[in-house]
């Protein structure tokens, strides 16, 4: 085997046990795995919660909406037939 082999194998070693050193310092932290999954998971609730209030509140604008077109109309009709004046808006 020449020297210059050698020199090759012992960079090829090198980079190998440089590159497996690398390799476990960056291996993920199962316990940090486990709390970031379940703050996405409590986000993920949360979230949805948001979602389904949102969806209540709006139709209860919906709804409230509504009453108050009626109230429109039937304020309008009753202005018309007692010949009063409804009060301007």
């Amino acid at each position: 085997m020449t020297h210059l082999e050698q020199d090759r194998r012992r960079r090829w070693r090198s980079a190998v046990i440089t590159a497996i050193a690398i390799g476990v310092a960056c291996t993920p932290n199962p316990v940090a795995q486990a709390d970031a999954a379940q703050v996405i998971t409590e986000l993920s609730d949360a979230i949805g919660e948001l979602q389904q209030n949102t969806a209540m509140l709006q139709e209860q604008v919906d709804s409230l909406r509504l009453v108050v077109a009626r109230q429109d109309t039937m304020i309008a009709r009753l202005s018309a037939v007692t010949g009063v004046p409804a009060m301007p808006r």
